[in-house]
């Protein structure tokens, strides 16, 4: 790849680019479809990777051969249009010259993001360096370390085990020492770290639950990033289990104060005061035709509460938010868009725990592939070169880290110019009960269940239709970047 030409002798060098090698992964059912990433070269030596899977690379008759084009464009860049090309060769040969060109705006993304994230990690995942990888796209996970605080017993109560390694990566991830640019982690939840100590958490004792939430609240009360943390160690109850988790919420609210409760469920008026972090299924518990609207959470928000949403687990509905590999990019694309459009502050993805291998998908129920993975495992047996397992991204990866940038974009012009924001938006996401005619291009319909209405099923529409047009959104894209430059 060549520097790219830019306005005045400006240059973005040709070593801001990032080469990917891109894999058809086999979703039996679905097809080839391209996904998992190689990079050109590892990320922890810097060698090129080669072999069956990286590059140089044959190309059959009658296939395709890809390759991503990342670029990384510097803060101080000069706003305009640039212009190179991506040299292809064959057996050392010049075969062709694509050419490539980038508009760049007059627009900073901030390095901290106002999204907010909270993706699991497996540890089954190169934790490292896929922690890292994530952090590079403008994602948090919920938990850095798998390690935590022990547990005895003395006199027949819990004692928590304080670990002050485990403590030292919270203090190296809430002050930005642990990535090399420096940006702090936002949010991290006691999820069980510790089995036994979530074990008791989730149990039936209150008496067990109140010793250890009592200590956790004087160990950590003094801390400077206490009001980022948060407990979550019940998920998606059910009405058998809804009356617990208020018996559980009081218990929070009364000896961990400093703690927030997270709750992954709908809008539960008998949950008020209670839950500091409502995290609801969007397309099941936020959108659908039974669900309670955004509205509740908006409220909600107004006295101090964090609203994200999560995309449904083993879902395989086309017209939903979702990270599958099979279904249209745009449905990954959008997600940030419709959390913008509800005003809500973040979205939740399980799980981002590795694919097998470099060619081999994670698949998820019966018919979902690529739910709760945004990663392939690089193998040293597979890769050759690399010195340790690295996490592979996905398209979708990439593809979601856009969607956060465009969340970033928007948040930025509200800041500005909030009617054009919402304007802007409202070409991509709409509020609605109806199909809406204003879109020109085909829309997607968010919802969840079917109604049988005696002339058999139908899809009902929920509170919110996107735009499906890759073209529109480039357009909008561009025209919030016009808001924010002041450039037409």
């Amino acid at each position: 790849m060549s520097d790219l030409a830019g306005p005045g002798g400006a240059r973005i060098p040709a070593s801001a680019a990032r080469l990917y090698r891109v894999h058809y992964v086999d979703c039996r059912g679905q097809g080839w479809l391209p996904d998992s990433m190689v990079p050109w070269r590892d990320p922890w030596n810097k060698k090129r990777i080669g072999g069956k899977f990286g590059a140089p690379f044959p190309v059959e008759a009658g296939t395709n051969g890809l390759v991503w084009v990342e670029l990384h464009v510097s803060e101080d860049a000069k706003p305009g249009d640039y212009k190179g090309s991506v040299d292809v060769t064959v057996a050392g040969k010049p075969a062709r010259s694509l050419p490539l060109s980038v508009t760049v705006w007059d627009v900073t993304l901030p390095k901290t993001t106002t999204l907010l994230t909270y993706f699991e990690l497996s540890r089954d995942t190169a934790e490292r360096h896929a922690l890292h990888a994530l952090h590079n796209h403008r994602i948090d996970v919920w938990r850095v370390v798998h390690r935590s605080h022990g547990l005895g017993w003395k006199d027949g109560k819990p004692v928590v085990q304080w670990s002050a390694e485990y403590d030292g990566v919270l203090d190296d991830y809430f002050s930005g020492r642990m990535f090399s640019d420096g940006v702090p982690g936002k949010r991290y939840l006691f999820f069980a770290q510790s089995w036994p100590i979530y074990q008791l958490l989730r149990g039936r004792s209150d008496e067990n639950r109140i010793a250890i939430l009592k200590q956790y609240e004087a160990h950590y009360k003094d801390k400077p990033y206490v009001d980022k943390l948060a407990w979550f160690f019940i998920d998606e109850p059910n009405a058998r289990t809804l009356k617990r988790c208020v018996t559980i919420g009081k218990q929070i609210k009364e000896h961990s104060p400093s703690i927030k409760f997270l709750l992954t469920t709908r809008y539960n008026k008998d949950l008020i005061g209670l839950v500091d972090i409502w995290d609801a299924i969007i397309n099941r518990e936020v959108i659908s035709w039974n669900a309670p609207g955004p509205d509740p959470y908006r409220d909600e928000m107004k006295k101090g509460r964090e609203v994200i949403n999560c995309v449904t687990v083993n879902s395989n509905a086309p017209t939903s938010p979702n990270i599958f590999i099979h279904h249209k990019a745009m449905n990954t694309r959008i997600w940030p868009w419709v959390t913008y459009a509800l005003d809500q502050q973040g979205i939740e993805f399980w799980n981002t725990a590795a694919a097998p291998s470099v060619l081999v998908p994670k698949k998820f129920g019966g018919n979902v592939w690529g739910d709760g993975s945004l990663f392939y495992r690089g193998l040293k047996e597979e890769l050759g070169i690399v010195e340790r397992e690295i996490a592979l991204p996905s398209i979708r990866l990439k593809i979601l880290r856009d969607g956060i940038e465009d969340f970033e974009l928007l948040a930025l012009l509200r800041k500005k110019d909030p009617a054009l924001a919402k304007k802007l938006c409202h070409r991509m996401v709409q509020e609605t009960k109806d199909y809406d005619k204003s879109f020109a291009a085909p829309v997607q319909h968010m919802s969840w269940n079917w109604n049988r209405d005696g002339k058999g099923d139908r899809q009902v529409p929920g509170f919110v239709i996107w735009e499906s047009s890759a073209e529109r959104l480039a357009e909008t894209r561009a025209a919030v970047a016009a808001g924010l430059s002041g450039r037409k």
